[in-house]
């Protein structure tokens, strides 16, 4: 894993991006605030590749 860059806010929605070597199950993506306590989580297609959603 990285060390991901800082957020920045914006009035626009979130775009997250993320790369599967293989197909599977649905993802579970959450966000995380400073602390790292979750302010958002929700479930992403499996799909190889590289995905998107917002």
């Amino acid at each position: 894993m990285y060390e991901p860059a800082p957020a920045v806010r914006s009035v626009h929605a979130a775009v997250i991006g993320y790369s599967l070597a293989r197909a599977g199950a649905a993802v579970r993506v959450e966000v995380a605030d400073a602390e790292g306590a979750v302010v958002h989580r929700f479930d992403a297609t499996g799909t190889a590749g590289l995905n998107r959603t917002v």
